[in-house]
């Protein structure tokens, strides 16, 4: 995970909270279950995406009262769809327009928070924040 593993190594320590020398990290295996398991009091501390915390809350399965933000970091894009550099130019105009033309049905506007559409974004503007915290940690070569 980004934001719940590899990016906490590469930006905390910035903010003086080094991995393995402050804190022992440990793999609880989802974001919900690190939220569940600080406010049960198993663990200390967790970093956890913004996004995820923000449904449990919704849900009403987390009050928000009950937590302390310690660290925001820049924001991670969730998800996108892609195609590859050298997809034949017709068929990618094709998916490129099919993609934005679709329009949400009612259910997936109020998850999204009113977005009806699919939205173009750059891959090296919008995953740059990603590229870099890969690159602090060593993850993959440049």
């Amino acid at each position: 995970s980004n934001s719940g593993n590899l990016a906490p190594r590469a930006l905390f320590p910035v903010e003086g909270l080094v991995p393995d020398t402050d804190y022992k990290p440990i793999l609880s295996g989802a974001h919900d279950k690190s939220v569940m398991g600080v406010l049960s009091g198993d663990y200390d501390m967790a970093a956890v995406a913004s996004d995820v915390l923000e449904r449990l809350e919704e849900r009403g399965a987390v009050d928000r009262h009950a937590l302390r933000v310690l660290y925001q970091s820049p924001l991670f894009p969730t998800s996108s769809f892609a195609h590859a550099h050298d997809l034949d130019p017709a068929l990618a105009k094709k998916l490129t327009a099919c993609f934005f033309a679709f329009r949400f049905p009612p259910e997936m506007t109020a998850a999204f928070n009113g977005d009806e559409r699919f939205l173009p974004l750059r891959y090296d503007t919008a995953w740059q924040a990603v590229r870099d915290v890969i690159a602090a940690v060593g993850a993959l070569p440049d």
